[in-house]
């Protein structure tokens, strides 16, 4: 088996962006929705076994990182996890059902921060890009009790059960870390924050 090609791919990604009509496209194989500091995202995953794998995720723009990353990756149902090309038609309805009722943030709404925060909240691992994530959004909210909840979390992982990574993630986000800090102090955290969600846009190709 070898994975379907992009030219396979086409006509599939077409019958889900006539889907999520109100989403971009974000390339071959990527659909995208995004409010201020949040993105959701459609990734169709090609397989090794010749298969596509619809994967949902959202990626917090508030937070310097490189292009491609994705937070809270989400698959459908075990029935639909993996689908062959062949059976695209067969079982479409079926997804858009799957979807509709199981991903979070849902699509059925607009995205709504707040809400992606609290959901995020209570579905982060944690590991120390989640727990820098849901500080900076904190931080966007204007959520100073949160804000310093999650910082802590992301030096308590580090100095716990990432101690392998400590050195990577500090190099990483430290300096994040301390630019929003002088931001709160001298009220300028949300332009700090929304120049960052302006070079994430432009580094992942939104408009």
């Amino acid at each position: 088996m070898k994975k379907i090609t992009l030219s396979e791919l086409k006509p599939i990604f077409e019958d889900y962006a006539a889907w999520l009509s109100e989403w971009q496209v974000g390339g071959k194989d990527t659909l995208f929705r995004f409010n201020g500091p949040v993105l959701q995202g459609l990734w169709l995953d090609r397989l090794r076994t010749g298969h596509f794998r619809p994967t949902f995720y959202i990626k917090v723009l508030a937070v310097p990182r490189k292009a491609g990353s994705m937070e809270l990756c989400q698959f459908l149902t075990i029935r639909q996890q993996t689908i062959h090309p062949s059976r695209h038609k067969e079982l479409f309805a079926e997804v858009i059902s799957s979807v509709e009722r199981n991903i979070f943030p849902s699509i059925l709404t607009p995205l709504q921060l707040e809400n992606v925060f609290y959901g995020y909240e209570k579905r982060a691992a944690p590991n120390p890009a989640e727990t820098v994530s849901l500080a900076a959004l904190a931080a966007y909210l204007g959520d100073s009790e949160k804000y310093r909840k999650w910082k802590n979390s992301f030096f308590e992982l580090l100095d716990t059960r990432y101690t392998s990574a400590k050195e990577r993630n500090l190099e990483l986000y430290s300096e994040f870390f301390r630019q929003v800090e002088a931001g709160s102090e001298s009220n300028q955290n949300k332009e700090f924050i929304e120049s960052i969600i302006s070079e994430q846009k432009k580094s992942n190709g939104l408009c």
